[in-house]
């Protein structure tokens, strides 16, 4: 169950600590956007959201976004927060973060992947020995696919005693 259990669990994208993470060695952050900073349906980010990816980019740290989402979506998101993305990832696949390795010549114990679901976020960052972290979903109303991975990470739950 290893695969299935994130390094660390936030409620919130807000609460991770750049400032520690830095500390310890990490430079890049792969994170999911999808109800991880916003709700699937929201097609711009926030000021808040763009405040704070601006602050851990300011920090050092490289973020590339990473989802399983369309080109348009992951796009027309991004568009004002002015990083790499990676969009139709079929994560929890390694592909793509293979690919996110070898084109921006990262190191993989460099990098944390942020996100909101076990079975694709956590489950790709750990098939890799990344650093996983476990954000609480921003809502609880997913699309289609969302609603499959979450009853299955609601028994996950229910067996690790997590959140």
């Amino acid at each position: 169950m290893k695969l299935l259990d994130a390094c660390t669990y936030i409620n919130s994208y807000l609460e991770f600590d750049y400032k520690k993470y830095a500390k310890l060695g990490y430079d890049t952050l792969l994170l999911d956007i999808d109800n991880t900073l916003s709700p699937y349906y929201e097609e711009e980010p926030s000021q808040e959201i763009i405040d704070f990816i601006n602050d851990i980019k300011n920090s050092g740290f490289e973020i590339i976004i990473i989802s399983n989402n369309t080109k348009d979506r992951v796009e027309k998101y991004v568009k004002k927060l002015n990083c790499k993305y990676y969009y139709f990832s079929l994560k929890p696949l390694i592909f793509t973060y293979l690919r996110i390795i070898e084109e921006n010549k990262l190191e993989k114990n460099k990098i944390i992947c942020l996100g909101d679901q076990l079975i694709t976020d956590i489950l790709g960052g750990n098939s890799l020995g990344l650093y996983t972290i476990y954000c609480k979903p921003i809502v609880n109303k997913d699309n289609f696919s969302g609603k499959i991975t979450r009853s299955i990470e609601r028994i996950i739950f229910k067996l690790n005693g997590k959140m």
